[in-house]
């Protein structure tokens, strides 16, 4: 009887301790089952009118917010030693030494790029939050051109049939993200907040996307990143990759 109380109690702590591992991820694409806090929250922000009671739940939502984390994806093409790379030391925000890295990387691939290849080391890690927005039509120029966003733009076409698109997925705190705001930058919370309020409202993917962004170094496991080989891929984006049938 003491075996099996004491078997019971470990069972009932490890799916305790799993639970509290997905408890706070809000995920787009599951809205039923965000934090239960941050959703009691958002449903009484919904059908409150008084201006000052909605100012005291938004206070509350936003500290639920600050202790989140959210699901993330980030599209990209990478050749095999930059996988190898991201394993390692994880992913990396644009700056001079990771275009110094990657030009390494092409050049040890037999794809040497041409010194006018432009550099825009902005800082940044740029992601997304709904699977809807890694659709061809939204994520596909990252998934089929190698060099990153806003890195190496001038060397479109020279390393992308040598590379293979890779869909890397996460959960990412939601202090640590912004977004931008027309001109500016807006916590990812305020986005939140307005993305779950609006979700009633018809509208394409195309129409509603939405990009956040890290200034720091995000570490993940290898089985987060995601090849077109994996079936979890297909799941993920409509992107087909025509680029990966014809590697040179």
């Amino acid at each position: 009887m003491e075996l099996e109380d004491a078997s019971r109690e470990t069972r009932f702590h490890r799916a305790k301790k799993v639970a509290a591992a997905w408890d706070d991820v809000i995920d787009f694409d599951n809205v039923g089952e965000w934090p239960m806090e941050l959703s009691g929250w958002l449903k009484l922000l919904q059908t409150t009118a008084d201006e000052e009671q909605r100012s005291q739940i938004v206070q509350l939502v936003r500290k639920c917010l600050q202790e989140a984390r959210i699901r993330t994806y980030h599209c990209t093409r990478l050749l095999p030693s930059e996988v190898e790379s991201i394993k390692v030391n994880g992913l990396l925000p644009a700056s001079p030494e990771l275009a110094r890295d990657k030009r390494e990387a092409a050049r040890n691939a037999g794809r040497p790029l041409p010194f006018w290849a432009q550099e825009d080391p902005s800082g940044k890690i740029w992601f997304y939050h709904r699977k809807s927005d890694l659709d061809a039509a939204i994520a596909g120029p990252l998934l089929r051109s190698w060099g990153g966003k806003e890195l190496l733009n001038g060397s479109r076409g020279i390393v992308d049939s040598a590379a293979k698109p890779y869909v890397i997925t996460f959960s990412y705190p939601v202090a640590e993200l912004k977004y931008v705001f027309g001109s500016g930058w807006c916590a990812l919370e305020t986005k939140i907040v307005n993305q779950y309020l609006a979700q009633p409202a018809p509208a394409a993917p195309a129409d509603t996307a939405f990009e956040s962004c890290s200034q720091k170094p995000v570490r993940v496991a290898a089985s987060d990143i995601v090849s077109p080989e994996d079936a979890r891929f297909s799941e993920f984006t409509n992107y087909w990759d025509d680029l990966h049938f014809h590697v040179a």
